[in-house]
């Protein structure tokens, strides 16, 4: 709550404490820590500003009316976009270290390429527009 009110980048510190019940979780029923806990609690953490920024765009108004300083709130338009493509490019690298790290296969990877591409068509506006009609 100290957070949310105080600085642009809440949903980046936020994010932490919805990240940390996969290593609860891995540590819980594996008695144990291993480098997959920490790359699945990276790509949750880089998942949720470029899922949760896009949706404070549409709401910015009312965060700047109640005094919370979101970066949408505070930041350009395009200072935001830039962020969700920097954190949506880092997220899907991420996803991808766990195939060199022995814990996934090829199938593992084949979707977390096509899902990681297919989340950066959309957050990188690489997609065409569609045509007036």
């Amino acid at each position: 709550m100290i957070l949310k009110r105080r600085t642009s980048q809440n949903i980046v510190w936020g994010g932490i404490a919805g990240c940390l019940p996969v290593l609860i979780g891995w540590s819980s029923v594996t008695n144990s820590m291993s480098w997959a806990p920490v790359v699945l609690f990276l790509v949750m953490f880089f998942w949720t500003p470029p899922h949760y920024w896009p949706l404070s765009m549409k709401v910015k108004d009312d965060y700047a009316r109640v005094g919370v300083p979101m970066l949408p709130v505070i930041a350009s338009n395009k200072v935001v976009a830039r962020q969700i493509v920097i954190y949506s490019w880092v997220m899907v690298a991420v996803s991808l270290l766990l195939t060199p790290l022995g814990y996934t296969g090829w199938f593992y990877t084949a979707v977390a390429l096509l899902a990681g591409g297919m989340w950066l068509w959309r957050r990188t506006g690489c997609r065409t527009a569609p045509r007036p009609r």
